[in-house]
């Protein structure tokens, strides 16, 4: 149990060891999924699924792979299929995946299996028979839902995989080697590890915190975060788009730009440089120049900014001022 500001953790699953991976159905937050493991006898675990249709109150459990060893520790939706659902684990000591086209009712193998054991599962935003799946041999790709698998160069030791939102030819993963993108549906990679201080990456996660921001959860260190500054096709420092760690920040009427929060102004060997800058309004005109430290933009009235950095090849970043 944990308290937080007044709330506090509840048991939802009744099940024991089902804990192995957990969603929340698009469609409804009444529907939740988890996955894991369950007893067939005192020393043979299944990979089990169960399905809540009332928001945890009460759970369905399925033993997906009979009474065959096994554990489910990943699990994903199909967004442009949402009665589609993925479930993928290992079986007897391989990796295994399957597929339910009810909503997690009743699920069947795919005919083939990724080579490891699976850890993360993702569905390409259009295309639901297209699914990555990420193994410690690396990454898998089926585009016939399951019919087969192909590995993709480059990524053993992968953890975690992710589409890029509003950009599904761009994908992300984590894993042994800290974060890597590729932009042509994993034919090529790129590392992406600037200020990353742990290189192990244990799962990957987009929220939008204006913009595409990459939350990435690591093995021994904490969370870092990647702002994209403009998109994913923008200009890369040393083969890599946007910034880890601090982004500059508004408080009581004062933008800082500091030497750790800088936003970049010339290509160089090292990459970033000390920040200079202008900040522009929504239609594109400067209201005011930007130094390194505090910046007054008090007098400016609330809405959406972006800030153009000095030098002969400027990057754009959205800032949002509130009152």
């Amino acid at each position: 149990m944990s308290t937080d500001g007044g709330t506090v953790w509840e048991q939802r699953d009744s099940y024991y060891d089902d804990g192995g991976c957990c969603i929340v159905h698009p469609d409804s937050a009444h529907i939740i999924l988890t996955g894991g493991k369950g007893p067939i006898t005192q020393t043979n675990w299944s990979f089990v699924v169960s399905r809540s249709r009332n928001a945890g109150a009460t759970w369905t459990r399925n033993v997906v792979s009979g009474s065959a060893s096994g554990f489910c520790y990943a699990l994903a939706v199909a967004s442009s299929q949402r009665s589609l659902v993925y479930a993928g684990g290992e079986v007897s000591g391989s990796g295994a995946v399957y597929r339910s086209t009810d909503f997690g009712v009743a699920w069947s193998r795919t005919a083939a299996s990724p080579g490891g054991t699976v850890q993360c599962l993702v569905v390409h935003p259009q295309e639901p028979n297209r699914v990555l799946a990420a193994t410690a041999a690396g990454l898998f790709l089926t585009t016939n839902g399951g019919a087969n698998w192909s590995s993709l160069p480059g990524t053993a030791g992968s953890r975690s995989v992710v589409f890029y939102p509003g950009g599904a030819d761009t994908v992300l993963a984590g894993g042994d080697f800290g974060v890597m993108v590729s932009r042509n549906r994993g034919a090529t990679w790129t590392r992406m590890n600037s200020g990353l201080e742990e290189q192990v990456v244990n799962c990957l996660g987009f929220s939008s915190r204006g913009g595409p921001f990459l939350v990435a959860g690591t093995g021994s260190s904490a969370c870092f975060g990647w702002r994209f500054l403009t998109g994913v096709n923008e200009p890369t420092v040393n083969g890599e788009s946007g910034t880890a760690g601090h982004r500059p920040t508004i408080v009581r009427g004062v933008l800082c730009l500091g030497i750790g929060d800088t936003i970049p102004n010339s290509r160089t060997s090292s990459g970033y440089v000390p920040a200079t800058a202008a900040l522009l309004d929504a239609a594109g005109r400067k209201v005011m120049e930007l130094r390194a430290g505090p910046n007054d933009v008090s007098r400016l009235a609330p809405g959406v900014y972006f800030l153009r950095s000095a030098g002969t090849a400027p990057i754009r970043t959205k800032v949002v001022l509130t009152r």
